[in-house]
């Protein structure tokens, strides 16, 4: 096992448009700790197993991950000891994140404490939201919905991922209890100055917002209620595990063709 040279390290777990940078920011400026945040973390061929695609926060390691490979000096970012590692998976199936877990050790060195952390997004808005997106093609939103079904069913069961905590956005977006009670889960007192911030991550919102807006947010299906490849999205599982995790979305049963 890698030495454990880092205080805490996050795990993010979300698909694109799940809310998934805003949380994160939340997460850091919660913290309080000096911090370096990896961005998008994926499978590739690279020697470590995975590639990191941009980087920042408090250490010298920012921008580029791949001139820091280049540079050779992956080996002082795996020794750095360091506050705060936080880092995320978009758009990735959960047995090809657990493999990512040796590849991250190289990267970073160990953890004293590690959480990982899946941020579930409703699906009729989540996915009016990668309708909407100009990068988010329609085979891979399709292919995205039977990822969601399996974050879901990790939501409501917690059996992959060790130290889980899942965190659910529309709740999260609405609710200071629910904020407050999700970051003392970390050990953090809820910062509440970054809750309404949309982040540049990703583009920003699909819909162009500048601000995060709670009504907003959870009407984004209604723009594509009478899209025929939106409603396709939708089966009865879709519908059962939302249910269960966010309740009753009020008029989205329509959607259930």
């Amino acid at each position: 096992m890698t030495e454990a040279i880092n205080k805490l390290g996050i795990r993010i777990i979300g698909l694109q448009r799940t809310g998934n940078h805003p949380i994160i920011n939340w997460i850091i400026k919660s913290s309080k700790k000096k911090y370096l945040f990896v961005n998008s973390i994926g499978p590739s061929v690279m020697p470590y197993g995975f590639s990191l695609l941009h980087a920042e926060g408090d250490y010298e390691f920012n921008g580029s991950m791949y001139d820091v490979i280049k540079k050779n000096i992956i080996k002082e970012l795996s020794k750095e000891k360091k506050e705060l590692v936080i880092y995320s998976h978009e758009d990735e199936t959960l047995d090809t994140i657990k493999k990512c877990d040796r590849s991250t050790e190289t990267y970073f060195g160990g953890f004293e404490k590690h959480f990982n952390v899946l941020i579930l997004r409703d699906p009729f808005n989540l996915f009016a939201s990668q309708m909407k997106s100009r990068w988010i093609s329609y085979s891979d939103i399709k292919y995205n919905v039977q990822i969601w079904k399996e974050y879901a069913r990790e939501f409501l069961e917690g059996s992959m991922l060790d130290n889980f905590v899942g965190i659910n956005y529309n709740r999260w977006v609405v609710d200071k209890e629910y904020r407050k009670e999700t970051a003392s889960k970390f050990g953090f007192e809820s910062d509440e100055s970054v809750i309404r911030v949309v982040s540049s991550y990703g583009s920003g919102s699909s819909f162009g917002d500048k601000e995060i807006s709670k009504e907003k947010l959870m009407s984004r299906w209604e723009s594509f209620k009478d899209n025929e490849d939106y409603r396709f999205l939708f089966d009865k599982e879709v519908f059962e595990l939302s249910e269960k995790i966010f309740g009753d979305i009020s008029g989205t049963s329509e959607l259930l063709v």
